[in-house]
């Protein structure tokens, strides 16, 4: 006699129903996540917004003061919101600006290094960000020169003058405290907009470098 096939044993329901369980829950965090990335798009934008405005504003100042105490409005964070005619309703954005890979020497430079002054309160360059970067001297103790970042720490490059960034050709006037530097040719800055949705806290950055 065959044994029926009809119908589903005891073992089989239970599996189904676990199967069953695990894609409801799956389907209902997705559609949670969904939700949450939904609700904070509009921030997401304002946020955008908002960090091209500081950018577009800082290409219109004077490029001299650009990082320097003569445009202290973005030495320190501002405020900015999504309703600004009532500020009780709309969510506050914390914009903040970070000015590096510029600036003046410190003493401590080499025959091919550059060490330099970092703004107060500066946490740093990353380990060799800047590597494969040209660097060049635009005044004071050997203005003029042009070298190939081969690496660089928290505040200071390796460098090469051979722009393909082989051997060790050292400066020809090493830089001193008097030494005004760029990376890249121009003013590189980090744009930061922060804002909190719920109980959440979210933040956006963008990179773009200022030139003459």
């Amino acid at each position: 006699m065959r044994r029926s096939t009809s119908g589903m044993t005891l073992i089989e329901i239970v599996i189904a129903m676990a199967i069953s369980a695990i894609l409801t829950l799956a389907l209902v965090s997705a559609t949670i996540t969904a939700a949450r990335v939904s609700s904070n798009m509009p921030y997401d934008v304002y946020a955008t917004q908002i960090i091209s405005k500081t950018a577009e504003d800082l290409r219109k100042e004077n490029y001299d003061l650009v990082g320097t105490t003569g445009l202290p409005l973005y030495n320190s964070a501002q405020t900015f919101y999504s309703d600004p005619d009532d500020h009780s309703r709309g969510t506050s954005f914390t914009v903040s600006v970070r000015f590096k890979g510029f600036g003046l020497c410190a003493s401590g430079s080499s025959s091919t290094t550059l060490k330099a002054v970092l703004p107060a309160g500066d946490p740093g360059w990353t380990a060799n960000e800047w590597q494969g970067s040209v660097v060049m001297l635009k005044d004071g103790a050997g203005s003029g020169q042009c070298a190939y970042v081969k690496s660089n720490t928290a505040d200071t490059l390796t460098i090469t003058r051979n722009l393909d960034g082989s051997g060790s050709l050292a400066w020809i006037q090493t830089p001193t405290t008097t030494t005004y530097f760029e990376i890249g040719g121009g003013k590189t800055v980090v744009i930061t907009a922060s804002w909190s949705n719920g109980r959440k806290n979210f933040s956006k950055s963008m990179t773009t470098m200022l030139l003459r």
